[in-house]
């Protein structure tokens, strides 16, 4: 299991460092080809589109994702259960974006002299939600399917596609944003019939009121979770504005592109770990419990890792990147990295909470951490600005995972490694205080080679001292492949 999980874990992580590349180069061509202004409406359309998509979801992809392998739908029943919920997916997202479409038509002078936002470049995003939520619901399908290389081919054709035709609609045709708008449309339309065809096996003409009903229920408490998790990418950034300075929101923007290292590891495993999660589970009744519990061990320790060598040498990685005035973000940087550490625990702290069904704890926990986290910004950003907005973050990512696990534990509990979790969490701490200290630090080779020193003895300890036991891993990079 472990060698095909970490094979999968490289492709899915490929494909989101490839998305990223494309963005990156072909960002210039696009500055030559939009004004500021054209960004700014191209955000905040974006962001409208985003919080209308959240309700079109209805958490189905999480319902099937959790029902595949349930021992209730064997293979003759899982083209039912996906193929309904591309049915319900498709008609409800179609239902509630012409019910959008009408409500931005009243609206639209508001939008358009407050926010230079036209109806049509709003209609066409709200459009765009359809085939980009199907082709999302694709690519969840074939990663059940255990096919990262489909998922590969549909995330990268898609995005080469949309940027390709937004360059060419944009330069050749002299379209302006609107080209950008009708490329994202196009493009993630073009590759739905891609999606439904990799998808086959499980796509038939069948629909099942029982089981749409079921994943229904089971999805939509994930659409209220999501939406504090919505809150929680814009509320810092909307109060840094309104109660600090633009600057600071701007400090606190770059800080997380250091963060990214750790999201960029945590999304490779998310995509990877789901399925496999659900089968171990159905497969292995009797020893999935504590397969988990030392799967979380050592994804704690990893993250730790990972988020410490990013901290460590954010000062390096700012000072040799941007100029002097973003320096002011390097220990910004640090707390929102350190806390995108805690944040990327829930893939099993809410486990949990997934396998019992009891999906609604994920919707209250996640909305009490939304009004901590607007409690605690409050408190902070007059005085602190980016960094108290960082700390902000960090207390509330710890409070999200810690609840999910507490609540985990009481409905399906597992033997967590409580000693060695404690262990760990204090290594993290001690690094945050460390990546700190260094940063205050007149920069010198010393310095960098105690960096090194640090991160090199937490990994002696993690080894020697069986925080993570090798011994299984070795195992496992011979079994065979999770069939």
């Amino acid at each position: 299991m472990f060698k095909n999980l970490v094979k999968d874990i490289a492709v899915y992580g490929f494909a989101d460092f490839f998305i990223k590349i494309i963005a990156f180069f072909t960002f210039p061509i696009f500055a030559h080809l939009l004004s500021v202004e054209d960004y700014g409406i191209l955000s905040f359309a974006g962001i409208i589109a985003g919080f209308v998509g959240m309700f079109m979801s209805l958490g189905l992809n999480n319902a099937v994702q959790r029902f595949y392998f349930d021992k209730d739908f064997d293979e003759k029943n899982r083209p039912a259960l996906v193929s309904t919920g591309y049915l319900v997916l498709a008609g409800w997202a179609i239902l509630l974006t012409l019910l959008f479409i009408i409500i931005a038509w009243f609206f639209r002078h508001y939008t358009l002299e407050k926010y230079h936002l036209p109806f049509s470049y709003l209609a066409m995003a709200l459009l765009a939600n359809i085939p980009a939520l199907l082709l999302t619901y694709s690519n969840d399908t074939i990663r059940l399917h255990f096919k990262p290389l489909n998922f590969l081919i549909i995330s990268l054709c898609r995005n080469l596609a949309g940027v390709i035709l937004s360059i060419i609609l944009m330069k050749y045709y002299n379209m302006g944003l609107w080209g950008c708008f009708i490329a994202n449309l196009v493009a993630a339309t073009a590759f739905v019939p891609l999606g439904i065809y990799l998808t086959k096996k499980d796509v038939k003409p069948v629909f099942d009121l029982k089981i749409a009903k079921t994943i229904v229920k089971f999805g939509y408490p994930f659409v209220f979770a999501g939406l504090a998790y919505w809150l929680f990418g814009s509320m810092d950034r909307w109060m840094l504005g309104q109660w600090s300075s633009m600057e600071q929101a701007g400090l606190y923007s770059v800080a997380f592109k250091l963060g990214s290292i750790v999201l960029f590891v945590n999304s490779a495993f998310a995509q990877a770990w789901a399925p496999v999660a659900i089968k171990i589970m159905n497969e292995q009744p009797n020893n999935y419990k504590a397969m988990f519990a030392k799967l979380f061990t050592y994804w704690f320790a990893f993250l730790i890792l990972a988020g410490s060598f990013a901290s460590f040498f954010a000062l390096e990685f700012f000072h040799y990147t941007t100029p002097a005035p973003y320096w002011n973000a390097i220990n910004t940087s640090v707390w929102i990295t350190m806390g995108l550490v805690i944040s990327s625990t829930t893939q099993l702290t809410a486990l949990g909470i997934s396998i019992s069904k009891k999906t609604k704890y994920l919707t209250y926990i996640a909305w009490i951490t939304a009004g901590i986290n607007f409690v605690i910004n409050l408190a902070l950003i007059p005085r602190y600005g980016a960094m108290g907005s960082a700390i902000a973050t960090t207390i509330t990512y710890i409070t999200l995972s810690g609840g999910y696990l507490y609540v985990s534990q009481k409905v399906h509990w597992l033997p967590i490694q409580k000693l060695k979790l404690i262990v760990l969490s204090c290594f993290l701490i001690t690094s945050t205080a460390l990546c700190l200290y260094f940063n205050s630090l007149t920069w010198s080779l010393y310095v960098i080679g105690y960096k090194f020193l640090w991160i090199g003895s937490m990994v002696f300890v993690f080894f020697y001292f069986k925080i993570i036991d090798i011994t299984p891993i070795k195992q496992l990079l011979f079994k065979k492949r999770y069939a």
